[in-house]
């Protein structure tokens, strides 16, 4: 998603009541390394079967994502697995499940680090603003696990702001768009599913 900056930092108060900026990631990792090899071992088991070998690289190089970078993986994830789903479930199934183990492993390496009022504080602004721009546009793939990940990382006060927003959001697009609002409404139970875990 592209936005102007100014617009963006101008907006983020409106949705939230918060004027944080919206630094995210993993400090003093090299993300783009990462998504690099990430992106390339994703074309690598559309082509080949995935070793073990490969396997425990993609999910030791998960934790090293900061958010955009995470989200352009599993947007290039999205499509690899569409395609093996119908060309090959087997191996579908084990990208799956590997996705899942590497996932998991950033959980953890984010659970280390206490969340600090600034991270929480921009991690509302983010999903505020996300849920605003999907009221009116479509949902990319990438963002779903980057909102999971969002709201695990916020404090309690935080979270019980947001469900107040997003809900407020829902129940707006709701009388115009009933499927729309399903949508909106999957994937707000989704973020809170996983951003608890």
């Amino acid at each position: 998603m592209k936005t102007f900056p100014g617009l963006l930092l101008f907006f983020l108060p409106l949705f939230c009541g918060n004027s944080a900026l919206l630094a995210e990631g993993a400090p003093g990792n090299d993300s783009a390394e990462a998504r690099a090899k990430i992106c390339w071992l994703w074309e690598h088991f559309r082509e080949f079967p995935p070793t073990e070998e490969k396997l425990q690289e993609w999910e030791q190089l998960y934790p090293q994502l900061d958010r955009e970078d995470l989200e352009a993986c599993d947007e290039t994830g999205d499509k690899v697995l569409k395609e093996l789903r119908a060309a090959d479930p087997e191996r579908g199934a084990r990208l799956i499940a590997a996705l899942d183990r590497a996932r998991e492993k950033r959980r953890e390496s984010l659970r280390s680090r206490a969340v600090t009022l600034e991270e929480s504080s921009e991690s509302r602004a983010k999903i505020c603003y996300l849920f605003g721009f999907f009221q009116k546009n479509p949902v990319p793939p990438g963002k779903t696990f980057s909102l999971q990940e969002l709201y695990g990382r916020m404090l309690e006060s935080d979270r019980l702001a947001v469900d107040l927003w997003v809900e407020k959001a829902i129940a707006e697009v709701r009388a115009a768009d009933a499927p729309k609002a399903e949508e909106l409404a999957a994937i707000f139970s989704g973020m809170r599913n996983g951003g608890n875990k």
